[in-house]
C-alpha cells in the first residue's frame, strides 16, 4: 500500500436509506458484510458520487436480493453529504487496478471476495475511505471507514428528500 498515496476527497456524495435509519450508522454494514466490508470485523458507510449513482445502487440491491421487495415499498429517503477526508485510496484508475492485478470486473464482480480482502488491507492501513467504480454499472461510489476518521475529517448531512418505490419507480418527493 505504501505504493499508492492516499489521496484526498472533499465533496459531496449520496445514500439513500429507509428514514427511520442514522446515515452515519454502520451497524448494518458491520453485522451483514457488504462488498467493500468484512462482516463482523469493520463498518462502513457506503455512498456515490451522484444521485443517479445512488438511484442504480437502489436497483442493484433489489435486483440481487440485498433490498426485499417489501424494503423497497418502504418510504426512504435519498441523502446528500458533504464529505472531507484526507486518507482515501483510489481504484477509479486504471493504471492502479493494473499495480493491483484486478479490473474493473473484478471488483463488479457478484462475487465480493475480491473486494473485501482488498478492503482489509485498505482499512488496517489506515485510510478514511476508498473510491470503487459501482458494481451497478453507474459512476463511482466512495465507502468510508468511520473507525479511521481523524479529527480534521468531515461528514455532514446537507440534504435529505424522501423518495419511495412505486412498483418499479422511484418518485422523489420535496
Amino acid at each position: 500500500m505504501r505504493r499508492f498515496p492516499s489521496k484526498e476527497f472533499a465533496g459531496k456524495v449520496y445514500r439513500q436509506i429507509t428514514g427511520e435509519h442514522n446515515i452515519f450508522n454502520t451497524s448494518g454494514s458491520f453485522e451483514k458484510g457488504g462488498r467493500w466490508n468484512v462482516k463482523g470485523k469493520f463498518g462502513a458507510i457506503y455512498t456515490t458520487l451522484t444521485k443517479e449513482g445512488c438511484r442504480a445502487e437502489f436497483e442493484r440491491g433489489l435486483a440481487i436480493g440485498r433490498i426485499s421487495p417489501e424494503g423497497a415499498r418502504k418510504t426512504r429517503d435519498m441523502v446528500e453529504i458533504e464529505v472531507n477526508l484526507s486518507r482515501v485510496f483510489d481504484f477509479t484508475r486504471k493504471e492502479d487496478l493494473e499495480r493491483m492485478g484486478v479490473t474493473r470486473k473484478d471488483l463488479a464482480s457478484d462475487d465480493p471476495t475480491i473486494c473485501q480482502l482488498l478492503a482489509m488491507i485498505i482499512y488496517k492501513a489506515g485510510f478514511e475511505g476508498v473510491l470503487v467504480p459501482s458494481a451497478a454499472g453507474t459512476g463511482t461510489n466512495l465507502v468510508i471507514y468511520p473507525d479511521n476518521l481523524d479529527e480534521k475529517s468531515k461528514l455532514k448531512e446537507i440534504t435529505r428528500k424522501e423518495f419511495t418505490w412505486e412498483g418499479g419507480r422511484k418518485s422523489e418527493r420535496d
